[in-house]
């Protein structure tokens, strides 16, 4: 069978990180037809863990993938804005500083990672150890700053590293996204958000960007407001769930590096 028409895809890098054999399915609707390939699929290639990323407006696929023993961990809720590339945002005339991310910044990077994303899918989904899922965002972070994202800003409050955001262009469709974003818990509610918005958007105009989206999460009520406020509005809006087959004899606590082919799309 040809790879293209397989049910599933297999995920090498979420295999290794996680320590348990994983794969998605391809496509985002469900038939009974398809429901039955994905089994067999998973079961001849010995998948333990299966994500689906499923429309929301599609009343079959959600029946069938509750009846399937797919279990809902997010709304996946993407938004983006367009860019007036005749003008630059403000962002340098701010208040608190931004700057690229340094190596440097690294460690205080991953200290804000580790705390910062827990309303996404993986802590949700408790076969993942709360470790496992700090440690994703930390090793996020860390390749991020190390090349994996075309850009990151962090921006400092009273001289210390309060917060980033990260920046990717895709090359197919010259639309830009935001990949992270995070404000250390102790300097919320003073703005640094939207400023870190305003950076990164001055940032894809000065690259000619048109478009800019941003992935978050259903439950995360105050990133969206902080995008709307920065002008994003919803585009699409989908489920996402997740399908265990067995963990028993796996390493949980297996980690690996973080590259560029290996992504975990939120």
């Amino acid at each position: 069978m040809n790879a293209s028409a397989e049910p599933c895809e297999l995920l090498p890098w979420d295999t290794r990180f996680f320590g348990v054999s994983i794969a998605c399915v391809r496509g985002n609707v469900l038939t009974t037809t398809t429901a039955d390939s994905v089994e067999c699929w998973c079961g001849a290639h010995k998948i333990q863990c299966l994500y689906f990323l499923a429309r929301s407006d599609d009343s079959v696929t959600v029946k069938l993938a509750e009846s399937r023993g797919f279990h809902l961990v997010d709304v996946r809720v993407t938004m983006d804005r367009s860019l007036d590339l005749s003008s630059i945002p403000s962002a340098t005339s701010l208040s608190s500083p931004h700057r690229a991310a340094r190596n440097d910044d690294i460690p205080e990077l991953r200290r804000i990672a580790r705390l910062s994303h827990t309303d996404t899918r993986f802590f949700f989904d408790d076969q993942f150890t709360p470790g496992q899922c700090e440690s994703l965002y930390e090793t996020w972070i860390q390749s991020s700053v190390e090349g994996f994202a075309q850009a990151v800003f962090v921006i400092e409050h009273s001289g210390c590293v309060a917060g980033y955001i990260t920046c990717h262009i895709s090359k197919e469709a010259q639309e830009g996204s935001i990949g992270l974003i995070a404000v250390d818990a102790s300097q919320q509610g003073k703005g640094l958000g939207r400023q870190l918005v305003a950076a990164a958007m001055d940032w894809f105009t000065a690259r000619k960007v048109p478009r800019v989206s941003v992935v978050t999460q259903g439950r995360n009520v105050a990133a969206q407001r902080l995008y709307a406020r920065c002008g994003f509005i919803p585009r699409n809006l989908e489920l996402y769930y997740h399908r265990w087959f067995s963990i028993a004899g796996t390493d949980r606590d297996h980690q690996t590096k973080f590259t560029a082919t290996g992504i975990v799309d939120e």
